[in-house]
């Protein structure tokens, strides 16, 4: 979120922002559940101070929670993964 935060100011200051596809993005998947929930927590109360003019409405949480677990099933699928991840992809693990 530092990095929404600077594009925010940076913009607000004039300045154009720009996209690269060829940047790193680095996943941490090995974070307990417990830990996700606090990191979301976090990130959501940094978001409303970064972008008060966003709002996500109930409709919209189950939308891209619902396409965050197709997506990951199909490409636990994709990499015959689906047995062996299947409860970490639907938070029983």
């Amino acid at each position: 979120l530092e990095d929404m935060y600077l594009a925010k100011q940076l913009y607000n200051s004039g300045m154009k922002i720009g996209y690269v596809a060829s940047a790193a993005v680095h996943h941490i998947h090995n974070e307990t559940l417990s830990k996700i929930k606090y990191r979301y927590a976090r990130e959501s109360v940094a978001l409303q101070k970064i972008m008060p003019e966003i709002h996500i409405s109930f409709f919209d949480f189950l939308r891209y929670f619902f396409n965050a677990i197709i997506y990951d099933i199909f490409e636990a699928l994709k990499q015959k993964k689906l047995v062996k991840n299947i409860g970490k992809i639907i938070f029983l693990d």
